[in-house]
């Protein structure tokens, strides 16, 4: 089964009183978005991450899990629908998706 899994990292986390993105935070000395892209990376290794909000930052921090992860843009943050929007556009046609939260 043909499975690719979007990530959805473009927020702010502005409610987590940090001026990191929400996917940077750290929970147990592992951010968010690490935990949940080798969740992704075990389900299937076509993983595409939706980034906006400190893109550079969570990109970087991607770079280092040695899986292969593409990106696209959330240029506004205006939902999960719109994010989810920006992500499948990575997607090839037919295949299944999960998305997840990072």
């Amino acid at each position: 089964m043909d499975i690719h899994t979007i990530v959805l990292a473009a927020g702010e986390g502005s409610r987590m009183k940090s001026n990191k993105a929400k996917s940077l935070q750290r929970i147990g000395g592992t951010s968010m978005l690490e935990k949940i892209c080798f969740t992704a990376g075990s389900i299937s290794p076509k993983i595409t991450l939706v980034v906006g909000f400190d893109k550079d930052s969570v990109i970087k921090e991607s770079k280092t899990y040695n899986l292969e992860i593409s990106t696209a843009d959330q240029p506004k943050p205006i939902g999960t629908g719109d994010a989810v929007k920006c992500g499948i556009t990575k997607v090839e046609d037919g295949a299944k998706v999960l998305v997840l939260y990072g």
